[in-house]
């Protein structure tokens, strides 16, 4: 049985393409700080509160672009047709692969760095 997909109104579209910028954006703050090295958050010292957050961008760039891409392609799974969602889908493959390149690297920082 083929499934009908509905049509997406103007505001939905005007959502994917909020939610495609702040995907691209976030994925780009991850790719820009890639070298910095997570340290531990010590205010008298060399990793001021500033420094420890930026830090950390890398992180949290890929993890929120990985979730923008969870929510683009769950909220419009019954809206669009089979090939939108696939390339929805496949938005959460660059940021995952370079979240898990990111914590092979810096994993052990990372970890100190929270704890």
């Amino acid at each position: 049985m083929p499934q009908n997909y509905e049509a997406l109104s103007d505001t939905e579209k005007y959502f994917i393409v909020i939610l495609l910028a702040l995907y691209a954006g976030t994925f780009l703050v991850g790719i820009i700080f890639w070298g910095e090295v997570p340290c531990t958050l010590d205010l008298q010292g060399e990793c001021n509160f500033g420094t420890y957050f930026k830090r950390l961008l890398p992180f949290y760039g890929f993890t929120f672009a990985i979730n923008i891409a969870i929510v683009l392609s769950a909220y419009y799974l019954n809206k669009l047709a089979k090939k939108s969602i696939l390339i929805f889908r496949g938005l959460i493959l660059p940021p995952l692969l370079c979240l898990f390149y990111y914590l092979y690297l810096y994993g052990s920082h990372f970890i100190k760095a929270l704890f």
